[in-house]
């Protein structure tokens, strides 16, 4: 969402916290859909998405050889 949240518009009102938790997904679709009524379409979020790289910590071990 980020891309469409920068860009401004309908889905610049998303840079708010508040109404971001608005948004709800639309049974049966998977829309996202803004509590002003617009709808955002899942494959459109799936291709213009981007691998989100996994924050990896090393294991504390307490029992160390």
């Amino acid at each position: 969402m980020k891309p469409y949240i920068q860009e401004g518009g309908v889905f610049g009102k998303l840079r708010d916290k508040i109404k971001f938790r608005e948004v709800e997904v639309q049974h049966g679709l998977g829309n996202l859909v803004l509590p002003s009524g617009a709808d955002f379409c899942p494959n459109t979020a799936f291709i213009k998405s981007e691998p989100h790289a996994a924050k990896i910590r090393p294991r504390k071990h307490k029992d160390k050889p």
